[in-house]
């Protein structure tokens, strides 16, 4: 569980906490409304651990990092077990003495780190869709996929990232470390994972659907398979896949827009890297399979200190 947002209207909620002692006080802001310069929207910023707590005038938001406060705010490279993510969130409601039920999740990032097979430039310029959603550059080694709005704009109701953890932290974790991540900032979408408030986050078989969730989400996803040995293939077989591992096709075929054309058009490619048997995507999901099994067994004996 990577990030998550809490948001609450309860007005005496709101008064305890922005008066609580162990709320650090952080900053105040006054920021105009760009649609209404008259407007002024007023925050207040208060934070205990690296959790922040906006406070506005009739609303409050807390944004809660479980892994990095597992790890004391530095990293969110190594890996978290389930029950070490419950205990946390645990931690949190004792530590400020809070009902979780209270605050609505409202946005929701949650993923799963493996060691690639391959170099993890390599991969992040092998992974190219999701669906029928290209995925996008948006940081150095690091893409997103989403299905664009009416106007053309990322939506925000479920976000696909695939990115190079060990290259954000090479200090903490295999340079070749990389992250799959499902990410919403709609409630629309995190209600239909069973998940409203904080509560449902003690929920052990929420994060078994989470788990499915992110194999599920993982098979929607074109990689191109540019290094595959061949050899026992047919020469026609391996033309095919050739003119496969061609992104510019893929992007031609998506354009046409032709009825189930792209769908069809992976399930041959993918038939035919089958024939393959240690092909990237299949060593890819047994690594996410296999890790998402690690994460389910039990946590060790921890005392935590805040």
């Amino acid at each position: 569980m990577d990030f998550l947002k809490f948001q609450t209207n309860n007005q005496a909620l709101i008064n305890y906490l922005f008066s609580h002692k162990l709320l650090d006080w952080e900053s105040d802001n006054d920021k105009l409304n760009p649609f209404d310069k008259e407007v002024i929207t007023t925050k207040k910023v208060r934070q205990y651990n690296g959790i922040i707590f906006n406070f506005y005038k009739n609303r409050l938001d807390i944004i809660f990092r479980p892994h990095y406060y597992f790890n004391n705010n530095l990293h969110n490279a190594n890996d978290i077990k389930i029950i070490e993510c419950i205990n946390i969130i645990k931690e949190f409601q004792k530590k400020i003495g809070i009902d979780l039920r209270e605050l609505k999740v409202v946005n929701l990032e949650f993923g799963i780190n493996i060691i690639s097979p391959i170099d993890i430039e390599d991969l992040i310029n092998s992974i190219t869709y999701h669906g029928k959603n290209e995925f996008k550059s948006n940081l150095p080694f690091s893409k997103i996929s989403s299905k664009p709005t009416k106007k053309g704009i990322s939506n925000k109701y479920k976000i696909i990232k695939a990115y190079a953890k060990g290259k954000q932290f090479p200090e903490y974790c295999d340079i070749n470390t990389f992250r799959f991540e499902i990410k919403s900032k709609e409630a629309k979408f995190i209600k239909t994972l069973g998940i409203r408030t904080a509560e449902d986050l003690l929920n052990i078989n929420i994060y078994s659907h989470l788990s499915n969730l992110l194999i599920n989400e993982f098979k929607e996803v074109l990689i191109l398979d540019y290094d595959i040995d061949l050899s026992e293939l047919t020469r026609l077989e391996q033309e095919k896949i050739k003119e496969y591992n061609n992104p510019h096709k893929w992007y031609k075929i998506n354009k046409k827009n032709h009825r189930n054309s792209f769908n069809n058009n992976k399930k041959r490619y993918y038939t035919l890297i089958n024939k393959v048997e240690n092909n990237l995507k299949n060593k890819m999901t047994k690594l996410i399979s296999e890790k998402l099994e690690y994460l389910k067994q039990a946590a060790p004996n921890q005392s935590r200190e805040a």
